[in-house]
């Protein structure tokens, strides 16, 4: 499972938007910052404005491999800037796998 979430995670950093797509499932859902996008359309825009318009870059520095899936602990950097958002920005994602696939992220603001 986490060789999934580590080539979603470069597929972001590399921009390649159709590899981070192909990793979701037909109706995946991602909630970030407590809004929901559902389905490859509304991912995408989500990539585009939250993620590559913000030229975010993901490290992960740690993962944790659940029953269902893998929660890892990354560090963000970007143009956050304007956000009033700390730099590297620290988050907690939270995957749900299904099949190979990612079926649900949920993105959470971890505190340290």
């Amino acid at each position: 499972m986490v060789a999934v979430v580590e080539q979603f995670f470069a597929a972001i950093n590399d921009r390649r938007i159709h590899d981070v797509l192909k990793a979701f499932l037909c109706g995946a859902v991602v909630n970030d910052q407590l809004t929901e996008y559902e389905g490859y359309d509304a991912i995408a825009a989500w990539l585009r404005r939250d993620l590559f318009d913000q030229h975010a870059s993901i490290v992960a520095v740690q993962h944790t491999v659940r029953a269902t899936g893998v929660v890892s602990m990354v560090e963000m950097t970007g143009d956050f800037a304007g956000l009033g958002l700390p730099e590297p920005l620290v988050l907690s994602w939270y995957f749900s796998i299904a099949n190979g696939s990612i079926d649900q992220l949920v993105i959470l603001r971890t505190a340290l």
